[in-house]
């Protein structure tokens, strides 16, 4: 009776363990780049810009980060009968010293983007960071 009552726990445990694990690859997976790309046409933010140059965005401290890609999507949108430019940056950062220190470095630029009244949002999941205005980066999200 003990052996049937460990056998289940076991089991329990190993499914537990295998849901989570597939959670995590499911969430690694909707970041991917292909996936946001695919997001982002959708929503019709064409023809992403590759940037070379990360150090014109996030400052000089760049070059001593790898990055595997970083693109910035555009998008011109009508509001109040105005046009306007919504963006966002995706950098797709090779390590998590890489991811953490691109989060901090968007996070003080939303700060300082702020005293001009420009309201911008950042997103980290694992060694993908974004940061753009919120309808873009809710795009490049899926939500």
């Amino acid at each position: 009776m003990k052996k049937k009552t460990v056998l289940i726990a076991v089991a329990l445990l190993l499914v537990a363990l295998m849901m989570s694990v597939t959670l995590t690859g499911c969430l690694r997976f909707g970041m991917s780049q292909s996936k946001i790309l695919v997001r982002m046409e959708k929503q019709g933010y064409v023809n992403p810009q590759y940037l070379v140059n990360v150090s014109a965005v996030l400052g000089k401290d760049a070059t001593y980060y790898t990055f595997t890609d970083v693109m910035k999507f555009e998008k011109v949108i009508e509001v109040e009968e105005e046009l306007e430019v919504s963006w966002v940056y995706v950098f797709f950062c090779s390590d998590e010293k890489t991811a953490n220190w691109t989060k901090e470095t968007v996070d003080e630029l939303r700060a300082e983007g702020l005293e001009y009244g420009i309201a911008t949002t950042t997103y980290q999941n694992r060694l993908t960071v974004m940061w753009g205005l919120h309808d873009a980066l809710t795009a490049a999200r899926g939500y």
